[in-house]
């Protein structure tokens, strides 16, 4: 197709140009127009800007502009109400809640707090929906330290385009925030953002690294010859380049991770490690072998060394958060499950996404791993059973009424026969047995909100809720054994079992109130309290006498508990 059009930049008058393209895709080419950039053309009806979505819309003698993409949220403080931020991707995390600040006339030093109609602390995000209404809240504490590495893309498009090199072009930079509470925004701004899919299998890594391996016993992921880091080396076209790529299919944070990656350990002497990294949230962790991996609301997983605590790399490729993971050493296989609503499968040979799994119609919040099975449970109300060698899902389970937040596959050990236990936003949990496929039983009482975590130790079942409570059930008969009222002064989101140095096992428990709480298995009573966090304990981890904790303060703490 060849046509003649007018094309005009941002701050330049339009210029007419004869160009040759087969589809939009190549006409940005021929445009030279990054990633982030939209298309726009002028309706020759109706005098306004659509955004080119098909050749259809173009014809000869037509006005095309090429515009920078703007961010918008609504956000209310005080009386005052639902006032706009616009802002461009490039913009870094702390220049925006400057801007905020700046929106309302507060103080540069206070410590901005988002919430949505829900309550939920809300993190600034590029997957952070257009035109969403936030509530801001000042605390009276300093904002927590960022890691700035991170700051950047974390507001921009996932394909680190926004950190790539700008396009030639004589048009001024635009302003990077614009707050204007009476201006009537452009179709510009009102259209949603435009992602280009990034790279599946990305693998952002730090070339500062390089640390040698310590065997501490386990059975490692890697050949005993092979350290983690070398494996990485083993991918030199991914990994070495001393500027972000074009493509998006890695972003170089090697000036200056090494100062930002970890954080000095926190005041509680238990806490031996703090780790940051991430952009957003940190929703999940999961291990296999000598390797720890983090998920996040930033939409990355980060891939740790257990030996070291060393910051390996970035895998990037989901579009939404990244809410749970689960991995499999014999497989050599990584699953995540994220907000997009799909699962991806990651190679741990090649570092390199090999599967995308999809079915469920909303977010993904739980994976759970048996010998066949990959089970996964969703706001959708439904469980899928996948297997676990053709990656084909089997069997769809449905019987909650309300979103499944959490599953648990009893192990052959505490169950003769193979079941599953599911537990929902409807507040019930359920039996399943996974031979049938159908629901066995349905456990009674219910928590009194939405169940969230699950753990197993000495025969006995553990549920936590968002009623801040912890129930005991007993393996046989499944009857409710004990209840821990008010365990936590806030929602319990996580459950994990430990041991002592002398190999009893205990309890853990992590909860938005920032804490994580330790409980004796055979009475449920409260043995000691890890503080540290100064956000919502997200997720856990225990790995020998390590205990790991991720949380929404961005951070992942690495806790080393010994009882008295």
């Amino acid at each position: 197709m060849e046509l003649t059009l007018f094309v005009q930049r941002q701050n330049d008058p339009p210029v007419c140009r004869t160009v040759r393209f087969s589809s939009l895709q190549d006409l940005r080419h021929v445009l030279n127009m990054a990633p982030t950039q939209l298309l726009m053309t002028v309706h020759p009806k109706h005098n306004q800007d659509f955004l080119v979505e098909s050749e259809t819309q173009l014809y000869d003698g037509a006005l095309v502009k090429i515009a920078e993409r703007r961010r918008r949220i609504f956000i209310t403080y005080g009386g005052v109400r639902n006032r706009p931020l616009i802002w461009y991707p490039e913009t870094s995390v702390s220049r925006i809640e400057q801007a905020i600040l700046e929106l309302f006339n507060l103080p540069s030093q206070s410590n901005v707090e988002l919430r949505d109609k829900d309550g939920t602390m809300i993190v600034l995000s590029e997957s952070l929906p257009d035109d969403i209404q936030l509530v801001l809240s000042i605390g009276d504490r300093a904002p927590a330290a960022r890691p700035e590495p991170m700051a950047r893309s974390s507001l921009s498009s996932v394909s680190s385009s926004s950190l790539s090199a700008p396009v030639p072009s004589t048009a001024a930079p635009p302003s990077p925030i614009v707050t204007s509470p009476t201006r009537r925004t452009s179709d510009v701004d009102a259209q949603p953002p435009l992602r280009r899919s990034p790279s599946q299998g990305s693998l952002v890594r730090s070339e500062s690294f390089s640390s040698p391996r310590s065997d501490r016993g386990r059975h490692s992921l890697f050949s005993s010859k092979t350290t983690v880091a070398a494996v990485v080396a083993d991918f030199p076209n991914l990994l070495r380049s001393s500027s972000p790529s074009r493509s998006g299919s890695f972003v170089d944070h090697s000036g200056d991770l090494e100062a930002s990656l970890k954080v000095a350990a926190a005041a509680d002497p238990k806490c031996v490690q703090t780790l940051g990294g991430h952009g957003g949230f940190v929703l999940a962790l999961a291990t296999a072998g000598d390797v720890l991996f983090s998920g996040s609301q930033d939409n990355r997983i980060m891939i740790w060394d257990l030996n070291n605590l060393q910051y390996i790399g970035t895998l990037t490729g989901h579009k939404g958060f990244v809410r749970c993971l689960a991995a499999s050493l014999e497989k050599r296989l990584l699953f995540s499950g994220s907000q997009d609503k799909t699962i991806k499968v990651w190679s741990l040979e090649h570092f390199e996404c090999v599967r995308t799994l999809s079915g469920h119609t909303d977010e993904v919040y739980a994976l759970q791993l048996t010998d066949r099975y990959l089970i996964s449970s969703s706001e959708d109300k439904t469980i899928r059973i996948w297997d676990l060698s053709t990656l084909e899902c089997l069997h769809t389970l449905s019987n909650h009424r309300a979103g499944v937040f959490a599953v648990h596959a009893l192990s052959p050990e505490v169950s003769p026969s193979p079941l599953l236990i599911s537990g929902s936003r409807d507040k019930s949990i359920k039996l399943w047995d996974l031979r049938s496929m159908q629901v066995k039983r349905t456990l009674h009482p219910p928590h009194y909100d939405c169940v969230t975590a699950f753990a197993v130790a000495n025969g006995k079942l553990f549920s936590a809720s968002r009623d801040k409570s912890i129930k005991e059930w007993d393996m046989h008969t499944f009857h409710s054994t004990r209840h821990a009222l008010n365990a936590h002064s806030d929602w319990i989101c996580a459950l994990d079992v430990g041991y002592t140095a002398d190999r009893k096992p205990v309890l853990f428990s992590a909860s938005r109130d920032c804490t994580v709480r330790v409980w004796d298995v055979e009475t449920l009573t409260h043995i000691d309290t890890l503080s540290g966090h100064t956000a919502s304990v997200n997720a856990m981890l225990n790995i020998d006498q390590m205990l790991f904790t991720a949380s929404n303060d961005r951070t992942i703490k690495v806790w080393r508990w010994r009882s008295d």
